[in-house]
């Protein structure tokens, strides 16, 4: 006989159904990878959305400000990375909006089928500017999809 299902467990379980719902396209996923993405998805459930889109419209200005560089995270003076201007937003803001941006740009490209690591992708010789830019416009789109707490 199993044990009764601790109340808040079955919230959390609730929250990321719905949320892998929200992810139409997560049927094409290998099983690992469902789990995983919904995981973040539940994380992501936990941060307000407009600090997320926020968030995303910053990593994306700092780019257009200080221009975009493959294979190290960067700073004001060379450059960032997708994950560099992330992450430099989260360190300018108090980490509020960083882990919940860098999830839906992941998700994103999980949901390509591709490796859903940000630098890999970054680094990518192939990669240019726009795709940097469509990979954030993306991720603020999921964002909104999946939803998150209301401020």
């Amino acid at each position: 006989m199993s044990a009764p299902v601790p109340a808040g467990l079955a919230d959390d379980a609730e929250q990321w159904l719905a949320g892998l719902t929200a992810v139409g396209e997560i049927g094409s996923l290998g099983s690992g990878m469902q789990r995983l993405v919904g995981d973040w998805v539940a994380q992501v459930q936990a941060v307000p959305v407009a600090v997320i889109v926020a968030g995303l419209d910053e990593a994306e200005a700092l780019l257009e400000r200080h221009g975009w560089v493959q294979g190290r995270y960067g700073s004001v003076d060379t450059g960032f990375s997708v994950a560099g201007a992330i992450e430099e937003v989260g360190y300018r803001s108090g980490w509020r909006p960083e882990r919940g941006a860098t999830l839906c740009a992941r998700i994103v490209l999980a949901l390509r089928g591709g490796d859903s690591s940000l630098s890999a992708w970054n680094d990518d010789l192939r990669r240019e500017l726009s795709d940097v830019t469509a990979l954030l416009a993306e991720a603020r789109e999921l964002a909104r999809r999946i939803g998150g707490r209301d401020v």
